[in-house]
């Protein structure tokens, strides 16, 4: 069957789709592999009608993600449900971090962030950005990850990362004052400028309150 190969090396049956050029899997027998063609076939000629676009072309779509990979939604974990390579096999879990902290997932040939594909494995589509609660960018469980908006983004930053912090809250040192300044639906509010440090604070979290 075309698709289907012996290799004598692994002394297992390895199943491609040869259409695309896709690599399934191994197996230990030419039948499974069969069956693997046959399936992985099918289910192209569905998610070949599904899948998302963006600006950059098509992303993987999620009949093809379940069939690479299983997502626990508790731990926030991928694990492989194929071989891939030597290093790369059935049951590994992808563990590769960028240089921004973020779970990276190479699936296809194409590179994903992990918190982006929990979001297709769970719903069926990706919003165009989707952030952490916590801001732990490798925290990829379910309850951590939600869609969001470019206004929410840009308020939705990590207070342990701020100068003094809370977000907004800034110090003027040349007047000796304190300053709270935040942005919402595309506006940039000027909402404290004075010497109590802790009403700045407090004018902050009321406005983050309202403009949830």
């Amino acid at each position: 069957m075309k698709g289907v190969q012996y290799i004598k090396s692994d002394k297992k049956w390895r199943a491609t789709l040869g259409s695309v050029n896709r690599y399934i899997g191994q197996y230990p027998t030419k039948q499974e592999a069969i069956n693997a063609r046959l399936l992985a076939e099918k289910e192209h000629n569905y998610s070949s009608r599904s899948e998302i676009k963006t600006k950059k072309g098509k992303h993987i779509s999620q009949t093809r993600l379940k069939e690479l990979t299983i997502y626990n939604p508790i731990t926030g974990i991928f694990t492989r449900k194929i071989d891939r390579g030597v290093s790369h096999k059935a049951g590994t879990t992808f563990k590769g971090i960028d240089k921004d902290g973020y779970i990276n997932m190479r699936l296809d040939g194409k590179l994903y962030r992990g918190h982006r594909l929990a979001f297709l494995y769970m719903t069926g589509s990706i919003p165009d950005l989707v952030d952490h609660k916590d801001f732990k960018r490798s925290n990829n469980i379910w309850t951590n990850i939600r869609a969001s908006t470019k206004q929410l983004n840009n308020n939705h930053r990590d207070p342990t990362k701020s100068k003094y912090g809370v977000i907004g809250l800034g110090f003027n040192k040349s007047r000796n004052k304190w300053t709270a300044e935040r942005t919402a639906k595309g506006k940039r509010f000027k909402l404290y400028y004075g010497d109590d440090k802790n009403e700045a604070i407090k004018i902050l979290k009321q406005f983050e309150l309202n403009h949830k």
